[in-house]
């Protein structure tokens, strides 16, 4: 995977990772046992499927994959927050903004891809100069 580690969707989803196990900490045991693992599989596979949009020839398909799952993971963000289950106004703000950032590189990187496709089709073999 040449330069996947360095990818703004890959590190801010690390970084969602991070910021919802540390999260955990903060919610009653009773919720904890219920919403964290399935937020937590559902970061890891926004994570597996963005690797592959990067490095498959399936790029749009994946990344459609991804969008899906972190479509499913932001409703379950907002019940815990409505439902007060994190404790600190950092750990919510944190949250929130780690997934505007993730919202605006899917787009960009579905953009991308997209032109990219929309290249390839014009002769077959992608742009010639």
């Amino acid at each position: 995977m040449a330069k996947i580690d360095k990818a703004g969707i890959y590190i801010d989803v690390q970084h969602l990772m991070r910021i919802v196990y540390k999260a955990q900490f903060e919610m009653d045991k009773k919720d904890r046992c219920v919403i964290y693992p399935t937020m937590m599989q559902l970061i890891l596979d926004m994570l597996s499927h963005f690797c592959l949009s990067f490095c498959t020839e399936n790029k749009l398909e994946h990344l459609d994959i991804m969008i899906a799952k972190f479509q499913a993971f932001k409703p379950m963000l907002r019940f815990c927050i409505e439902e007060k289950m994190f404790k600190k106004e950092l750990t919510i703000n944190s949250l929130r903004e780690r997934v505007v950032k993730i919202e605006e590189g899917i787009a960009k990187w579905r953009k991308y891809l997209k032109e990219s496709r929309q290249d390839q089709g014009l002769n077959g073999q992608g742009r010639t100069l």
